[in-house]
């Protein structure tokens, strides 16, 4: 992921933003709600480490592992995306 990052470039990134393809802009959306949900599924879990079971903590800490997972696809196809355009 990281070297799909550096090869984008930061002049790149700014661009993309700009863009006026729907499927980009909805993927940056989606992108975006998602890694919202993901910071608060990781606040959540950090306030049940200390204050809920163990069993809690596991399952936000699952939760936000395929918050993770689905942000860096959805950046990976971003990338994809950007390449063809």
């Amino acid at each position: 992921m990281k070297k799909m990052r550096d090869k984008l470039g930061q002049k790149k990134a700014e661009i993309l933003k700009k863009t006026d393809d729907p499927e980009i802009k909805s993927t940056i959306a989606t992108r975006r709600k998602w890694t919202i949900l993901s910071q608060l599924l990781f606040w959540i879990a950090v306030s049940m480490a200390f204050y809920g079971s163990l069993g809690i903590l596991i399952y936000f800490l699952d939760l936000y592992t395929v918050a993770m997972i689905y942000i860096n696809h959805l950046t990976e196809k971003l990338m994809k995306d950007f390449d063809k355009a």
